[in-house]
């Protein structure tokens, strides 16, 4: 799945993995930068967006 890819339900019940969001994120942030990360949550049947500021850390 790309970065960021829309929060959509998939196939049964479900939403995307989390990962960082392509509105402000265009590659994969280095190592210490902060940076959009979008997670998803199943609400009632519906697909709950959030996004938050996250660290990269370093391996």
């Amino acid at each position: 799945m790309p970065i960021g890819a829309p929060c959509l339900v998939l196939t049964g019940p479900g939403c995307d993995p989390p990962g960082w969001d392509t509105a402000t994120v265009s590659e994969v942030p280095a190592c210490g930068e902060i940076a959009d990360y979008r997670t998803c949550e199943m609400v009632n049947l519906a697909c709950i967006q959030t996004v938050t500021q996250q660290i990269q850390y370093c391996r």
